[in-house]
């Protein structure tokens, strides 16, 4: 009876460890939990082991909930789907974490080794600058994982976990994204390909120069992860971690140092109006009456005759001959300005003949025969 009854217990404990190593999720019977992913990227897959096929990645800062975990495999969820990661590729986050915690804002000091700042609370959004350690941003807000920051003009987000908040230090806002002039000066050397220099501390603001790599240029004050620069008369503004600067140096620009400014559009010149002495240089030169060929034409000039230009608009020259004034295509004539035209005979135009009046018969009187 005994020996029976031990044997069915053998029995039920050999079932359970068979279902234990076929299904993981029954290997932890432990309450599921909050956890952050904290290595760059997090491979999910279908099942346990790497023979699973790879259903996808969640970035840095993504949270998900572990269901169960064991001999360093955790079964997690994200927005409804299951599937098996590493459990060193996250982190657990504390009891009540998920609960609303009261907003922060003051200045924010960055503790890690460099923060990326996003367009949107998301990793998958547009990142709009990197933060080194030590630099600091103004933090307008909290909420969960995330940190809304300003600098000047512009709003981005960061993880929390890459900041420290002195709530005691809130910064003053600014009308503007200039600045204040606190922190290094001296001789800056780009150590980038192309360094893009902006009108004011926002990449929102217009880009006014480009400085290539070795480039010297004056730094006048940095300011969070942006440095004022003066080239010459102008005032410019890029990422101090695209320089070198040497506090104890000046800027002396060499050849080629200077910044290629972005080319203005150049107005088409209006061509100087010509006068002097034109000659036909086609065989037959129409005159008209005004600057069009649908005017009148009051004459024709024959090749190699000389005439008064007065001046030339567009493909037009104003012609003088006597007290006659007309117009005839500029490309008939060749003109030289040091000279004045002094007709010759024969050089005349010939004006187009006006038709004659027929006579009346003459009135006549006297004596009728």
């Amino acid at each position: 009876m005994k020996h029976s009854r031990l044997s069915k217990i053998i029995a039920i404990f050999i079932l359970q460890a068979l279902l234990c190593v076929t299904y993981l999720p029954c290997i932890s019977f432990a309450e599921s939990f909050k956890a952050v992913v904290t290595a760059s990227k997090m491979i999910v897959r279908e099942g346990p082991d790497v023979s699973y096929k790879k259903t996808g990645e969640l970035a840095k800062g993504t949270e998900v909930t572990v269901i169960s975990y064991k001999d360093g495999i955790a079964l997690i969820e994200y927005k409804g789907n299951r599937g098996y990661a590493l459990v060193s590729d996250m982190k657990r986050l504390p009891a009540g974490d998920d609960k609303q915690e009261e907003s922060k804002s003051g200045l924010g000091k960055v503790i890690e080794k460099e923060l990326i700042v996003y367009k949107k609370a998301d990793t998958s959004s547009k990142e709009l600058a990197i933060l080194k350690k030590g630099a600091t941003i103004t933090v307008l807000a909290t909420k969960g994982k995330w940190a809304q920051l300003e600098n000047g003009e512009e709003i981005g987000y960061a993880l929390l976990e890459g900041l420290e908040i002195d709530e005691n230090a809130k910064a003053t806002p600014k009308p503007t994204a200039t600045p204040a002039a606190t922190g290094k000066s001296g001789l800056g050397t780009v150590k980038i390909d192309t360094l893009k220099i902006f009108k004011s501390a926002t990449t929102g603001s217009r880009q006014i120069a480009t400085l290539k790599k070795g480039a010297t240029v004056t730094v006048l004050s940095t300011s969070g992860n942006w440095s004022k620069l003066q080239m010459g008369d102008t005032i410019g503004y890029a990422y101090t971690s695209g320089l070198t600067i040497n506090a104890n140096a000046k800027a002396t620009p060499k050849p080629g140092d200077n910044p290629t400014e972005t080319p203005k559009p150049t107005a088409t010149p209006k061509p100087e109006s010509l006068s002097g002495l034109g000659t036909v240089k086609i065989n037959s030169l129409k005159v008209f009456k005004s600057a069009t060929t649908g005017s009148r034409q009051i004459a024709t000039l024959k090749k190699g005759a000389t005439v008064t230009v007065l001046s030339t608009n567009g493909n037009w020259a104003k012609l003088q001959n006597g007290d006659a004034i007309g117009y005839a295509y500029m490309s008939g004539l060749t003109i030289d300005v040091n000279a004045t035209a002094t007709p010759k005979p024969g050089e005349n135009p010939t004006a187009t003949p006006k038709p004659t009046a027929t006579p009346k018969p003459e009135s006549l009187s006297g004596l009728g025969t």
